[in-house]
This record gives structure tokens, C-alpha cells and sequence, in this order.
């Protein structure tokens, strides 16, 4: 798992585990339609972000990368940086793109949010 070298996959996973974790085979299909992945919660959002952002984010010039995950909360904290930093697009890339992604693979997950507010395009003026 390539995290920065900052976050410790120790230190986003949480104490509590999934008691079905143990009898469930991983990437086995629900009836629901969701991909229901058990393990370790980081492991689940990289591979998502993977297999079905990053290709996505790349044609664009930019990359995500998780820095915190609050699986209690169904929170997950992203970067965007390269071209997808300060783009006026990139709240709807995390909206629309990232967090309809990982709600619909990963059912823990609620809310996928920035790490840094939205800048505001520089136009060379003020809107």
C-alpha cells in the first residue's frame, strides 16, 4: 500500500473489526450488487480509488491519495494534488467521482472529504 510516508497504516485502521470479516471470502459479490471486501479498511479504499478513480484522475494530469480514514465515522480524507490541486472541477471529481465510488463499493463508507479546503481559481482578479 503506498501511503505517504507521513501516514502509517497502523494508525488509520481501527479498533473495531467487522465480525464477518472472518467468514466472508474477499471481492465476493453481495446481492446488493456491492463488491464486499473485508480486511483492512485502507486496503479496501486503495484498491478502489485504483481500480476505478486513478485511471480517471491520471488522463487529467492529477492524483489522489487517502490521508486519514475514520471507518466508525464512514469518513475518508483525500488528497487531490497535480493538476486536480486548485482545479474548479475538483469538488465535483470528490463528490460526484470519489465519494459516489466508494459508497457504492464499500458500505461503511458516508463521506469522502478533502484535506484541504477548495481553492478559489486564480483568474488574476477577484470574483
Amino acid at each position: 500500500m503506498d501511503f505517504p510516508a507521513s501516514i502509517s497504516s497502523a494508525a488509520m485502521m481501527p479498533a473495531r473489526r467487522r465480525a464477518s470479516a472472518r467468514a466472508a471470502r474477499p471481492d465476493s459479490p453481495s446481492p446488493s450488487g456491492r463488491v464486499e471486501v473485508f480486511g483492512d479498511p485502507a486496503q479496501e479504499v486503495e484498491r478502489v480509488l485504483r481500480a476505478k478513480i486513478a485511471p480517471y484522475v491520471e488522463t487529467d494530469g492529477g492524483t489522489v491519495s487517502v490521508q486519514r480514514i475514520d471507518e466508525a465515522a464512514g469518513l475518508v480524507v483525500v488528497s487531490l494534488s497535480g493538476a486536480c490541486a486548485g482545479c474548479p472541477s475538483s469538488v465535483v471529481t470528490l463528490k460526484v467521482g470519489i465519494q459516489r465510488a466508494l459508497t457504492s463499493a464499500l458500505p461503511w463508507v458516508r463521506e469522502v472529504v478533502p484535506s484541504e479546503p477548495p481553492r478559489e481559481p486564480d483568474f488574476g482578479f477577484k470574483l
